[in-house]
C-alpha cells in the first residue's frame, strides 16, 4: 500500500475535497426530493441517507491513518515503518503539508458535511414521509456525530470554520473562516443537548454502533472535562453509569474481539467490503505492515506485573507490537470511539478535580480491579498522575494519550523525552497541529497570518 492513498472504504468518487465545502453531498440529497419516488422510498432513501454519516465515521482518515498519527504525536508509539508523513509526526515536527494532517482535516470535514445535510434535508421532510420519532432520532444522531467531530478538530488544531449548514448549490458559504474555540465547544454542547433527548438508551449490544443516549451523555461528560466543568462532567458521567444495562466486559482481552458486548458506548462497524487497516498497520509476524509500534515508555508504564493489559503488548523480533486490533486479513475490527471504562476515569478525574477522593478512588479502582492490578488510594498528592497514568494504561492504542498530555500541561515534559524529538520546548509551537496549507491556500476566509504560531 502507497502511503496516503485511498482505502477499500473510501469511494474512487470521495477522495479527499479540496477544503471544508466540497464533498459532492449534493448528489446525496437528489434521491430525498424525488418526486417520483413513493412516500416509503422517500423515507427508506433518507434513512440510506443518515447512514453515509456513518460511512463517512469509517474513512480511513477518520480512523486508521489519523489513530496511527495522533499515536506516534505521543509518546506511547514509535514510528516502525517508512511513511514520511508518520515520521514527521513521531518527531512532533508536524509541516502543513503533511498528507496526514491535510487528510484528517478533509476527512472529518466529509463527516460534518454529511451530517449537515442529514439535519437540514430531514428537518424538511413532511410528517407524511417520515415520521416526527423517526425524524428526530435521525437530526439527533447527526448531530452527535458533528459534536463529535467538531469536538476532535478543536482539541487538534485549536479554532477551526464552524460549518453548520450544508453547501449551498452557489458554493456562497464554502469559504468560511475560523471560528473561536469557545464558540465551537458551546456548539459541541448544544448538539449533544438538544440530541440526548431523541436518542435511545443503549440496551442492547448491537445499539453500540448508532449514537446513542449513553454515548452522547459520556461524550457530554468528557467535554465539560476537557473545559474544567468537573461538576457537569461528573453529572453526565454518573448518567452513563446508570444504566443498568452497561457493565464492563470481564475480561479485557474480550474488548478486542469482533463480537460485541456492553461496554462499547460507540463504536464503528466494518465488514469484509467496507473494512479497516488498523491490524494491517500494527501487525509484525502475519502479513502486516508494522508501520508504528507500542514505545518502551508505554511498556514500563504498567506498575504492575500482574495488569493483564499489558499483555496486549506482545513481542515478535521486529520489538513490541499492539495485540489490540488482529484481523489483518479481513480488516473487521471493531474501533471503539467511547467505551465505559473511560467513564469510569472520566468521574474519578471530575471527583478528584472536585476533591472528592473517595469517590474518585471508587471509580478508579473499579477499571484496575477488571485489569487485576493492585488497587490505589487517591490523595490530593497522587490523583492527578495515578489517573492519567491509569488513562494510559487502560487506552493505549485508542487515540487519547497525546490529548491526555496536552490537556494535563505534561506534554513538554513527556514529549521532550522521546529520542525521535530534536528540539527544546513542545509548547512553543505544537501543541496545536498546522491549518493544512491546502486549506489556506483554498479557502479564502482563511490566509498564511491565520495559521497557528510557529507553523
Amino acid at each position: 500500500m502507497e502511503e496516503g492513498i485511498a482505502q477499500d472504504n473510501q469511494p474512487d468518487d470521495e477522495q479527499p475535497p479540496t477544503h471544508i465545502g466540497c464533498d459532492g453531498i449534493k448528489k446525496r440529497i437528489a434521491p430525498i426530493n424525488q418526486k417520483n419516488c413513493s412516500k416509503g422510498e422517500q423515507k427508506a432513501s433518507h434513512e440510506d441517507f443518515g447512514n453515509g454519516v456513518y460511512d463517512a465515521l469509517q474513512s480511513g482518515y477518520v480512523v486508521d491513518y489519523y489513530l496511527m498519527t495522533v499515536e506516534c504525536y505521543s509518546d506511547d508509539f514509535d514510528h516502525t515503518g517508512t511513511y514520511t508523513a508518520l515520521a514527521e509526526a513521531w518527531g512532533n515536527d508536524l509541516s502543513a503539508s503533511n498528507s496526514y494532517v491535510t487528510s484528517t482535516w478533509r476527512y472529518n470535514y466529509r463527516v460534518i458535511n454529511r451530517a449537515n445535510s442529514v439535519i437540514s434535508g430531514t428537518a424538511a421532510l413532511d410528517t407524511s414521509i417520515i415520521d416526527d420519532d423517526t425524524k428526530a432520532s435521525i437530526i439527533a444522531q447527526a448531530k452527535s456525530l458533528r459534536a463529535l467531530t467538531y469536538f476532535k478538530l478543536v482539541n487538534l488544531y485549536g479554532a477551526v470554520p464552524l460549518q453548520l449548514d450544508p453547501l449551498a448549490s452557489d458554493l456562497s458559504n464554502i469559504n468560511l473562516a475560523r471560528t473561536d474555540t469557545a464558540v465551537v465547544y458551546d456548539t459541541i454542547v448544544s448538539d449533544l443537548k438538544s440530541a440526548i433527548p431523541s436518542l435511545s438508551e443503549l440496551t442492547s449490544s448491537s445499539d453500540q454502533f448508532y449514537a446513542n443516549k449513553d454515548f452522547a451523555y459520556g461524550l457530554l461528560s468528557k467535554v465539560y472535562l476537557y473545559l474544567g466543568e468537573y461538576d457537569s462532567a461528573l453529572v453526565y458521567a454518573d448518567r452513563v453509569l446508570a444504566n443498568t444495562s452497561l457493565g464492563l466486559v470481564d475480561d479485557y482481552s474480550d474488548l478486542w474481539t469482533t463480537s460485541s458486548n456492553l461496554e462499547g458506548l460507540l463504536r464503528i462497524d466494518y465488514t469484509s467490503s467496507d473494512n479497516n487497516y488498523l491490524a494491517f498497520f500494527f501487525d509484525a509476524d502475519n502479513g502486516g505492515r508494522y508501520e508504528i509500534a507500542p514505545s518502551d515508555y508505554l511498556y514500563a508504564a504498567f506498575d504492575d506485573s500482574d495488569d493483564v493489559r499489558k499483555d496486549l503488548i506482545s513481542t515478535s523480533t521486529s520489538g513490541y507490537v499492539l495485540s489490540k486490533y488482529n484481523d489483518v486479513s479481513t480488516g473487521i475490527d471493531k474501533f471503539y470511539i467511547l467505551r465505559l471504562a473511560e467513564i469510569y476515569l472520566i468521574a474519578a478525574e471530575a471527583s478528584a478535580e472536585l476533591g472528592d477522593y473517595a469517590t474518585a478512588t471508587t471509580y478508579y479502582n473499579i477499571v484496575r480491579a477488571r485489569a487485576g492490578a493492585d488497587t490505589h488510594t487517591l490523595t490530593t498528592s497522587n490523583w492527578k498522575s495515578l489517573i492519567f497514568n491509569e488513562r494510559r494504561l487502560e487506552l493505549f492504542g485508542e487515540g487519547q494519550r497525546w490529548l491526555d498530555l496536552k490537556r494535563s500541561g505534561l506534554a513538554s515534559t513527556y514529549i521532550a523525552e522521546k529520542a525521535s524529538v530534536t528540539w527544546d520546548d513542545i509548547s512553543t509551537k505544537y501543541l496545536k497541529w498546522p491549518i493544512p496549507q491546502d486549506e489556506i491556500d483554498a479557502n479564502s476566509a482563511i490566509s498564511d497570518a491565520d495559521q497557528n504560531d510557529g507553523y
